[in-house]
């Protein structure tokens, strides 16, 4: 079984930091960040690598295997939007919140595999955070010595589809047959990933 990643003290953390209505105080901020601290710990397991496979995104699709199960989830990492208790984050704070994601999941794993660069989203300002979210998922392995594998958004389609063009809904199709149960398109490229890397890029132990 792989290991429960997830950290219910990092989210709690994390949701008092943002959602607090007055600024904290220089000694809830170290307490936070030691919070975080602890919240990255290398997560344990017996045998074979640990992989993170994610389509980065606004909707960032992650899946976590160890090459034997799979399991899938859904990052938000949006700008937190203006609300009666706080203002609006400025845009950049959605890398900030892919770094924190990247911690709470991928810290100690042995891999990420996400598609390159022209396999992101479409239009000028889409384009340009797609190449901000690489980097960022680039920087995050090189300070942590985690390998960095991506994967042309094309070889990802021949590999799901026999072709080197298709629809999300295809894609969802694809990975439901390879044994994904949801129908949401960025878990399911993740899946994809998952899937690619294990059949043609993993080694053993």
């Amino acid at each position: 079984m792989l290991p429960e990643i997830q950290s219910d003290y990092y989210r709690e953390l994390q949701r008092q930091a943002w959602e607090a209505t007055d600024k904290p105080t220089e000694e809830e901020w170290e307490d936070y960040a030691e919070g975080l601290r602890q919240a990255r710990i290398r997560p344990e397991r017996k045998e074979g690598k640990l992989i993170i496979a994610i389509d980065p995104g606004t909707k960032t699709g992650c899946t976590i295997t160890d090459g034997q199960e799979f399991k899938t989830i859904l990052w938000n990492v949006a700008a937190k939007t203006k609300t009666k208790k706080r203002d609006a984050e400025p845009k950049y704070y959605r890398l900030m919140h892919l770094w924190n994601a990247l911690w709470e999941y991928a810290f100690g794993c042995d891999a990420i595999v996400c598609e390159g660069a022209q396999g992101f989203m479409r239009g000028k300002f889409a384009i340009e955070a797609s190449h901000k979210y690489r980097a960022v998922i680039e920087l995050f392995g090189a300070t942590n010595n985690i390998e960095i594998v991506m994967i042309d958004p094309n070889d990802l389609k021949q590999f799901a589809l026999g072709k080197r063009s298709g629809s999300k809904e295809e894609m969802i199709a694809a990975a439901n047959r390879m044994g994904y149960s949801g129908n949401e398109d960025n878990e399911a490229d993740s899946y994809l990933l998952a899937q690619w890397f294990c059949k043609y890029r993993r080694k053993g132990g």
